[in-house]
């Protein structure tokens, strides 16, 4: 099979090169769960779908550099987009607990969270 190139205004009959590559998540083997993401107790119990994910860059008040937040995106009833609770991520502990939820306003149109989730540089 030949590939054409177009270099400037001339046109290059190459042929074409077939490299096997191996994907890079080929390399990992052994799963290992640090901590679940579906908050065990609390106003937003049974949250579900962990969508968003960031980083701690920094130590800053409770949270450690090197934390995991992540926002879950559904409901313990697993509806889309009605998630309220991002969840900490404690790699070094091998725990997790609610860092935040996000309260449901009265009358129920429902809040979620979305796969939006960043933390900032300085912390």
């Amino acid at each position: 099979m030949l590939l054409l190139a177009a270099v400037g205004s001339a046109i290059v009959l190459l042929p074409s090169i077939a490299v096997a590559r191996q994907s890079f998540i080929s390399q990992f083997t052994h799963v290992s769960t640090l901590a679940s993401t579906v908050p065990a107790s609390g106003p937003a119990l049974g949250d579900q779908n962990p969508d968003g994910a960031a980083v701690v860059p920094q130590t800053t008040g409770k949270l450690l550099r090197g934390d995991v937040l992540v926002s879950n995106f559904n409901n313990a009833e697993n509806q889309q987009g009605t998630g309220s609770s991002i969840v900490e991520v404690l790699p070094s502990h091998g725990s997790s607990s609610a860092f935040a939820v996000v309260p449901q306003p009265t009358p129920t149109p429902a809040v979620g969270l979305t796969t939006a989730l960043a933390a900032l540089p300085d912390g």
